[in-house]
């Protein structure tokens, strides 16, 4: 028996949590850097996509992976032929959304 998939898409999000949902066309990479998903825990909703680190280090992540990226600057690409999405939930801060 297998883990049930996890999503953070396609239900409401409690008011306490921001969701933000980011899309990456094939070959498509996108920089993140330090802190910009602290605090978030980031799930491969659809596709895959590849983490490369700053030494250079590569690793693939398929669809259901989930993730904490905070603190490192990394590049995060789709490597394959159709549209990744990866969504990140955070805890809604006080001073209101990210």
């Amino acid at each position: 028996m297998g883990w049930p998939e996890f999503s953070l898409l396609g239900r409401p999000s409690p008011d306490l949590f921001v969701v933000w949902v980011i899309t990456l066309l094939p070959d498509e990479a996108r920089r993140v850097d330090p802190g910009e998903w602290d605090d978030a825990l980031v799930v491969v909703e659809q596709g895959n996509i590849e983490i490369e680190v700053t030494d250079g280090g590569r690793h693939t992540f398929e669809r259901g992976a989930v993730l904490y990226l905070g603190g490192m600057s990394i590049i995060m690409r789709n490597p394959g032929a159709d549209t990744a999405v990866v969504a990140a939930v955070w805890r809604r801060h006080p001073a209101g959304e990210r």
